[in-house]
């Protein structure tokens, strides 16, 4: 495969480390913003030493020096927990600085440029609905409006710039480096602790993808130059929430107490993740997924050597 340069904002979370990790090993010559503050960037240094580290932050990005590029990849978004996922400055801040990131790729010569929406621009739209990139969308927080306000416009700006525009719409997404504020943190460290652990219902429909498989495929997609505009990131595993709950506790083997109904509800309302996929699959022609119990196991693991 041809060695492209690749830039990336978000590069020591989650998505960012698993699809840096995939990058490099497909020969990709990375540079990724960084901020210095990050508790997670020793181990990400540690982990990637031939990334190129750009310091600094979305606030000053248009004061940096982004170096030329072929491929965008913006994941970084702040004020993302849930008491901070309704505030309309720090969502239209976002909002502005993914502009003026946009604006630095182009200037920079990209030609592919990835951001990482999500779910949440759907909002409520029914408890058994599709929800397909065609649906009509109705977020239900600034943090989903925002997401889907930047997806238009950032496409309308890339194709004026003829740059290939790629909007993530992606689901929950789980493995190595899960968020510790995260249902499956949670529920993994009850097994390991053997303590009861407290839940909502958990009667709604979700969806869960590998990080791993979530690397495969957005390496496919930015190899494939048919691939722009929207595209759901899921796997095609939708169960109730509790279904997953209750196939974790077995594939651990785990003897706790789970108790539901008890947790207040999240302040966007009760959320039905349930995507088509379909467009996914037939850009990436992927055809395997992990199964949830292999990747919870893995996780479980993981967590029991931290």
């Amino acid at each position: 495969m041809e060695n492209k340069k690749v830039f990336i904002t978000g590069a020591t979370a989650l998505l960012g480390v698993s699809i840096v990790d995939k990058l490099l090993k497909e020969g990709k010559e990375i540079y990724a913003l960084v901020r210095e503050s990050s508790p997670k960037l020793e181990s990400f240094k540690n982990k990637f030493p031939n990334v190129h580290l750009i310091y600094g932050s979305l606030e000053d990005i248009s004061s940096l020096d982004i170096p030329e590029h072929d491929i965008s990849i913006h994941f970084a978004w702040d004020a993302t927990t849930p008491e901070k996922r309704n505030d309309p400055l720090m969502q239209e801040a976002n909002y502005r600085h993914s502009l003026e990131v946009l604006d630095k790729c182009i200037k920079a010569k990209s030609k592919v440029f990835i951001f990482a929406g999500s779910q949440a621009e759907y909002g409520n739209i029914g408890s058994k609905e599709i929800e397909s990139e065609i649906s009509i969308i109705n977020p239900q927080s600034n943090y989903g409006k925002y997401k889907a306000l930047f997806g238009k416009e950032g496409y309308e700006i890339a194709n004026e710039n003829d740059v290939r525009f790629i909007h993530l719409r992606i689901f929950s997404i789980y493995g190595d480096g899960y968020p510790k504020s995260g249902l499956l943190y949670g529920l993994l460290k009850s097994f390991k602790d053997d303590v009861s652990f407290k839940m909502g219902p958990c009667t709604h429909l979700w969806n869960y993808l590998h990080v791993d498989d979530f690397a495969e495929v957005l390496s496919s997609l930015i190899t494939n130059e048919n691939a722009e505009g929207i595209i759901n990131v899921g796997s095609q595993d939708t169960r109730p929430l509790k279904d997953f709950v209750l196939a974790a506790k077995k594939a651990i083997g785990a003897g706790n107490e789970l108790v539901f109904d008890t947790v207040n509800p999240n302040p966007e309302g009760l959320v039905f993740l349930n995507p088509d996929v379909t467009k996914m699959i037939s850009l990436t022609n992927k055809k395997t997924f992990m199964p949830f119990e292999e990747g919870i196991r893995r996780s479980y693991k993981i967590l029991l050597n931290d």
